[in-house]
């Protein structure tokens, strides 16, 4: 019998308690890795006192290997959500940045493991019941006894549940939660997955965070978008804003340091924080839409699902974070705010001094390579990369695009260390079988190839992988803030800020002005040892 590819993708809303979020899970005997780099979440609360959380997921293979699992505080009411709802919803609520002008025209083109309340008992089966085909999906609600109970069951059923992932599902077990287990209806193809709506009675909305780490890529971008009678913010993790003085974008390329400026700061917090991107009224929604260029089949009835969702809801909040699975070590809880200001998408930078064409590049101006190493120019012209810390190494990611807000390749430094999937890799087909790493050496972290380069080397990222060449440069994570540029003022000027110049101020944060750089080996500029500057660099809601 073919075993299935447990894709658990978790998120619910439990009264008083946030709940568990899933992660992919490998299949048991064609024994490889999956993951997960990308979720988008639109929690709506209701007025009868319940929540509905639609889950967005990806899946690709066959639709026989598909299972989906999911920890609930009761049985729900289930629906399905059009697929392009979420993406629309997305699109018309991600961050824009509009460049400085040019100086001149363009020349053209260019949770600890509990092992003692079951170790001596025998293993009780979940109860099992059978609910209604809703959409291309057909659920099971288990309702296990003690985790042991639950492993035993999802690994008969042909599940991979590795040693290092028992705490995760343990610790929702013993918070008393079931499971909604979903698979494709005979008729149903991979094609037919679509959203998820899933409603119960809550007090508060939740993401659930913890499960998501047992396959959650590095950096991994997470969307909440939550649709009520007030504005949101979270309670359990830090309520952020990105401070449009330290946004840079150079209008001859098209390059920003946005996003790799959101996942230092998220760093700074232990990848405890999330950013408040937009939040306004629903009636500007429909202008939002009205913008969009639909393309897609069921643009109709996505913009009708929208359109009914600023209908019951009065305010829209977008949060976003990137995280890497060592840091979801907590779920999220979200409480309505008084404060109903709104925050727009749009950061203009128009008003900024123009940028001369002959003005160079920032090197490593938009690569942030996690806690873990540090941002290198390279010998291939033009292209940057990440030079890693020892226990740490090199590792293709799924990196974020703001205009079509979705996924292009990225890398960062992964942390060999956290490994889920290290019991099981000597069964696990050789990730590095006919992988050149170049000036470094393959590993294997969490079933998935990653490149430790020598020293005075730099992972960078080719065809969806990562090889590594000599570097030439290594900056710290100060250099995202681009320093250099023309509209930074000369040191003492003012620039009617109120607060003095930003020369100034990030001298006084402990950041000298230039490239921050260091020659390969020395030792880069770690983002850990920034931390007493981060009052400057965050306006907390």
């Amino acid at each position: 019998m073919r075993r299935t590819l447990l894709l658990l993708l978790a998120l619910l809303v439990v009264p008083g308690l946030a709940s568990a979020s899933g992660g992919l899970f490998a299949d048991a005997v064609q024994t490889v890795a999956v993951e997960q780099n990308l979720g988008r979440v639109l929690l709506r609360v209701n007025d009868d006192g319940t929540v509905t959380a639609a889950i967005e997921i990806s899946y690709s293979g066959s639709p026989e290997a598909f299972a989906w699992v999911i920890p609930v505080p009761e049985e729900p009411v289930l629906d399905v959500v059009p697929p392009s709802a979420l993406r629309m919803l997305d699109a018309a609520t991600a961050p824009r940045i509009v460049p400085p002008p040019l100086a001149s025209p363009p020349l053209g083109d260019d949770d600890d493991d509990d092992d003692s309340a079951w170790d001596d008992e025998d293993p009780v089966a979940p109860d099992v019941y059978e609910l209604e085909q809703v959409g291309p999906y057909e659920p099971t609600l288990l309702d296990p006894e003690d985790p042991d109970g639950l492993i035993d069951w999802l690994r008969g059923h042909d599940y991979l549940v590795t040693d290092e992932m028992e705490p995760y599902l343990a610790s929702y077990v013993e918070r008393g939660m079931s499971f909604l287990a979903l698979r494709l209806a005979p008729e149903a193809g991979v094609a037919d997955i679509q959203p998820l709506a899933i409603s119960w009675t809550a007090d508060e909305p939740s993401l659930p965070l913890i499960l998501t780490g047992v396959a959650a890529e590095p950096e991994m971008g997470i969307a909440v978008f939550l649709a009520g009678g007030s504005t949101y913010e979270p309670v359990t993790h830090a309520s952020l804003l990105v401070d449009p003085d330290l946004l840079q974008a150079d209008p001859r390329t098209g390059r920003n340091n946005y996003y790799g400026l959101v996942s230092w700061l998220a760093d700074q917090e232990g990848g405890q924080a999330f950013f408040t991107e937009y939040s306004d009224a629903t009636a500007d929604l429909a202008g939002r839409l009205d913008a969009l260029e639909l393309s897609a089949a069921d643009a109709d009835e996505a913009r009708l699902f929208l359109d009914e969702l600023a209908e019951d809801s009065a305010w829209l909040t977008r949060l976003y974070t990137r995280a890497s699975g060592e840091e979801l070590v907590a779920d999220a809880v979200f409480s309505s705010m008084n404060n109903q200001a709104a925050v727009g998408p749009l950061h203009d930078l128009s008003g900024r001094t123009p940028v001369p064409l002959e003005l160079p590049g920032v090197p490593c101006g938009d690569t942030y390579c996690g806690p873990g190493g540090s941002c290198a120019t390279t010998d291939v012209p033009g292209v940057d990369g990440c030079s890693c810390d020892d226990g740490f190494a090199a590792r293709a990611i799924a990196g974020p695009l703001v205009a079509a807000a979705e996924v292009a390749p990225s890398l960062t430094c992964q942390d060999t260390g956290f490994d889920l999937m290290a019991s099981v890799e000597a069964d696990l087909d050789d990730p590095c079988a006919a992988w050149d790493c170049g000036l470094g050496a393959c590993v294997v972290t969490g079933g998935v190839a990653a490149c430790a380069c020598q020293d005075g080397a730099a992972g960078i990222p080719v065809d969806g992988r990562v090889s590594c060449v000599a570097a030439s440069e290594v900056y710290g994570p100060d250099q995202l803030l681009w320093p250099g540029w023309p509209d930074w003022p000369d040191p003492g000027e003012d620039d009617g800020g109120g607060g003095g110049d930003r020369a100034t101020q990030a001298t006084a944060a402990g950041l000298e002005s230039g490239c921050g750089c260091a020659a390969p080996g020395d030792g880069a500029v770690g983002a850990l040892g920034l931390l007493a500057i981060v009052g400057l660099y965050l306006r907390r809601r």
